[in-house]
């Protein structure tokens, strides 16, 4: 207990001195000193100090008032987009925020940049990425392969239109390139039309090594053409995996090896 009000009492009725009072209460005379020093800055007499009790003596001496928080609060979120745009600095919003709000409390540059990045912290990391109805097939050969009953493997295909999800899959066994166009031949017949783009995962087959690539290539503009329809890479446009060849990949992978764990496939490859 801190003794706030004995510590007035003997100086305020009493008249004792600083020694006096720590040497009766047991108390060191720095806090004497510091508890009569915070009561004079107060002005408080002993008519007021007798009507308080320990606990509102403490709080009136000790805690500090807490500032009202009177900043302009700025925008962070429109502020985490702003930042995307080219040449774009915390500095530069800063500024704007300064000019926005002149005659009103905003904070200074290192408390607006640490208020920001507390915020930028609890954002949810995500790539967005919108796609139309009928413009991309995603293409892939996903998950682990199926043992059949002959003892051979089966390689699942996995096609999943971008705006839908609209899933498709088969077995092969192989990922040549004839399955791939197979595969791919297979899918356009059952979603029963032909998208703008089919995007395969950069495929193996189709690129093996340097010598292969144009002919590869070749071979699949000229089979996608009668389609009406293009091909394009992946990796050769920098994207990453999309969100609907992802899905329906992870789907189908526990899909099959559940099926597979209770049922080994009979070979029906062609």
């Amino acid at each position: 207990m801190r003794k706030i009000k004995d510590v007035l009492r003997l100086k305020l009725t009493a008249g004792l001195s600083h020694r006096q009072i720590a040497a009766a209460l047991g108390m060191s005379k720095a806090a004497v000193t510091k508890y009569l020093g915070l009561a004079a800055a107060a002005r408080l007499d002993w008519a007021a100090v007798q009507e308080a009790d320990e606990t509102a003596l403490e709080r009136r001496l000790l805690v500090a008032p807490e500032r009202p928080r009177d900043h302009v609060q700025p925008d962070y979120g429109r502020l985490h987009q702003e930042l995307h745009r080219k040449g774009m600095t915390l500095m530069l919003l800063w500024e704007e925020h300064r000019a926005d709000y002149a005659d009103r409390h905003t904070y200074g540059y290192t408390q607006f940049c640490e208020n920001y990045r507390r915020f930028a912290k609890h954002l949810k990391r995500s790539m967005r990425q919108v796609h139309r109805a009928g413009e991309k097939l995603f293409i892939d050969y996903a998950g682990p392969t199926i043992a059949l009953t002959d003892g051979a493997r089966a390689h699942i295909f996995v096609a999943a239109l971008g705006a839908s999800s609209y899933t498709y899959a088969c077995a092969t066994p192989s990922e040549t390139m004839a399955d791939w166009l197979g595969s791919t031949a297979r899918t356009l017949a059952f979603i029963g039309g032909v998208p703008q783009l089919i995007v395969p995962d950069n495929p193996k087959a189709m690129i093996a090594d340097a010598t292969r690539v144009a002919v590869s290539v070749f071979a699949c503009q000229m089979a996608l053409s009668t389609l009406t329809t293009s091909s394009v890479s992946t990796t050769a446009t920098g994207n990453a995996p999309t969100v609907g060849d992802t899905y329906a990949a992870k789907v189908l992978s526990h899909w099959e090896v559940c099926f597979a764990f209770f049922q080994p496939w009979r070979c029906a490859c062609t």
